[in-house]
């Protein structure tokens, strides 16, 4: 297990970099008191660039993409990231989960 807690300037840099080339708005709202977290780190880096890229590779042209963090309580931090694409279709989703219950 290992801490992560990302620089700011280098996770805005290389999120908002990415985002560039299709001229997609990249929004922060990090609320939560504290970002260090105890984890698998790349597991979890692995994680979000997936959705990031995701969000990014889906977003249209001009389209935004916006990274939240909040505390439902001391202990629990909820990190969303969301963007303005076509999105995924329900049974798509439940297909996919109905997988990895399974697993």
């Amino acid at each position: 297990m290992g801490l992560i807690n990302p620089e700011p300037e280098r996770r805005d840099d290389a999120l908002t970099s990415q985002s560039q080339d299709r001229h997609l708005h990249v929004e922060f709202d990090l609320k939560a008191a504290d970002h260090q977290l105890e984890v698998d780190a790349p597991r979890l880096q692995q994680v979000f660039w997936n959705v990031f890229r995701n969000a990014y590779k889906f977003s249209a042209l001009d389209g935004a993409i916006s990274v939240r963090s909040h505390n439902l309580n001391p202990e629990t931090i909820v990190i969303e990231i969301a963007d303005n694409g076509l999105g995924i279709d329900a049974a798509f989703i439940e297909k996919n989960l109905r997988r990895v219950r399974a697993s």
